[in-house]
Formats: structure tokens, sequence, C-alpha cells
């Protein structure tokens, strides 16, 4: 038998070394069964309160409007084929007239994007169509921990503070006795410690959100773009706690083939090979901007189309070096 490898077995080598910049901790490898179902537990509550007010949501950042200049018009055309009674519904929600904000941009809410995916499952194109349509990558909500701090649900009850899943002097429910560090903070120390033997006590937490894709909703292909800050790791944390395979919304992540893929699949003009995540809380995605030039900067990714009724949340956090 030969040493070497073959090319699917290198690649295979290569994503468990971390070579393409990502890697998954697998939280029932870095708990006990009793810390994971506490976990499990209050990510589901977590998930439940978010989800309450979820319909109340706008995005934290604002986006370019071609993805809303091009609704409008298929709104007016119908190219995608949608029922008589679905296209009359719709020109009356949406009239001509797009407002924009003082940057030129639009602020989309959580309602309008459910909404669009809605229609854009209804039409008759395949998804293969729909995920090149114009900026379709920023019909995913994206919330700043502080729009989820306190907010009234749809009964006017409070929903509770959010400083133990988010905030750094949050309550640890994985170590009973540290309690300086946010359930999210916890296990992003956790699993990039088990990743890269790399202490987060060391780090600075950048920047945190929340992406929140509804039912029928994708993320298309882009990479993050990292040229204006200077993080070290990213960690993605899954807030869903059941996940079955027809549920889709997987995290893909695309990188370079030696040769021509069996079946002649290409992105961007050349064959390319895919890794699979599942959006479930037992899976922790680290990508690692410090190894091999930024390659997890620079590598391709998207998220499928979720066909699960319930909305897919994942807590996206950055790190960098004190």
């Amino acid at each position: 038998m030969s040493k070497h490898y073959t090319e699917d077995k290198w690649h295979d080598k290569k994503i468990s070394d971390g070579y393409y910049g990502f890697g998954v901790a697998k939280l029932n490898e870095l708990y006990n069964e009793d810390v994971l179902q506490d976990i499990k537990t209050y990510f589901a509550k977590e998930f439940s309160d978010i989800d309450k007010i979820s319909n109340t949501l706008k995005n934290s950042r604002d986006s370019n409007p071609k993805f809303q200049y091009w609704f409008k018009k298929e709104l007016e055309e119908n190219n995608g084929n949608v029922s008589e009674r679905i296209s009359t519904a719709y020109k009356k929600l949406y009239p001509k007239d797009i407002t924009l904000n003082k940057n030129g941009k639009i602020v989309y809410d959580f309602t309008y994007i459910k909404r669009v995916f809605y229609y854009l499952n209804e039409t008759s194109w395949q998804w293969s169509k729909i995920i090149e349509i114009p900026q379709i990558q920023d019909l995913c909500l994206t919330v700043e921990p502080s729009a989820l701090t306190n907010n009234l649900d749809k009964n006017g009850n409070l929903i509770h503070d959010k400083s133990n899943l988010f905030n750094k002097d949050g309550n640890s429910i994985i170590h009973k006795n540290n309690i300086f560090k946010s359930i999210i903070n916890q296990i992003s120390t956790d699993a990039i410690r088990y990743l890269y033997n790399e202490d987060l006590n060391d780090y600075d937490e950048q920047k945190q959100h929340i992406n929140i894709i509804p039912e029928y909703g994708v993320m298309g292909m882009h990479y993050d773009d990292t040229s204006g800050d200077d993080r070290d790791f990213t960690t993605i944390i899954y807030l869903n706690t059941e996940y079955r395979e027809d549920f889709e919304g997987l995290l893909k992540f695309y990188y370079p083939n030696f040769g021509i893929v069996a079946d002649g699949s290409k992105i961007n003009g050349g064959p390319m090979g895919e890794y699979s995540i599942e959006p479930s809380y037992l899976n922790v995605v680290v990508m690692n901007h410090r190894i091999n030039d930024n390659v997890a900067g620079l590598i391709r990714h998207e998220v499928t189309k979720n066909s699960n009724s319930k909305n897919r949340y994942s807590v996206y956090t950055t790190y960098r070096k004190k």
C-alpha cells in the first residue's frame, strides 16, 4: 500500500489539520453529558426567547439596495411565475417607492426578509438561480446583542436580559466556579483551545452578532471581508438544538481541487471541493485567521436553503490578540 495520499484523502487531512483556515469542534467531545444537557436546555430557552421577538427585529447594518431594486422589478414583471394570488398580494404589500437612508442604503427588517424568501420559494426558479440574484447574501438578518436585551414579546412581557448568553460578565453554566465568562465566550474558549491549543484569555472580543435565517432562506456565496480588522479567530455557534438532515441550512466551505471534479461541478469558473457543516448546537465552527496568510478570510462559503419551518440562529464572534 502506498504511503502517499489520494487527492480526496489529502484534502480530508488538510481540512482536519485546519489548512484551509476552518475547523469544527464537537461539543460532545468537549463536555460531559450533564454539561451538554445544560447547554442544550439553555440554548433552547434562548432560541425560544429570540423567536418571540424576531418579527420586531431590524438589521444592525445597512445594505446596498441592489436587491430591492431587483425585487421591485420582479414584482412588476413576475418572471418567476408565482401564482396570481401571491403576485397581487405582494404588489399591494410593496409599492413602487423605495426609501433609502442618508447613506443611500437600505435597512431590512425580518418580516421583509421572511416574505421575500417565501416569494422566491413560490417561483419556478431552481435555487441555483436564486442564489445568483444580486445582493441576496444581504437577506440574512444580522442583529447586535444589544437589540436582543430587555425586549418585550408580542404580549408585552419582558424578555430576560441576555448577559449570560453574550456578555463577558454573565454567569457560566459550563464551569460552575467561573462566573466571568458568557456562555458563548466560554464555548469559544474551549473550542479554540481544543482545536488550536490557544487560550482566549489572551484575546479580546472584537465584534459579535447573531445571524437569523428564516424558512426558505439562504446566504449566498461570499467570503468574510477581514480587511477592516485584525481578527485572529472567528467562531460560529448555533442555537438550534434540534436538527434533521432534511432541514438543510448547511454551512458549506469551498476549496480548490487539483483537477476536474468527477461530476464536473464548477464554482467561479474553476473546479471546487466542498465541506458541509450541519447548523446544530453540537457543532462549533472556528476560523483561524493566523494561518496560511489568512486563508480563512478568503475561502468562499454559503448557507444552503433552510428547509426547517423554524429560524436558523448562529452567533458570530471575532477575537483579536491583546
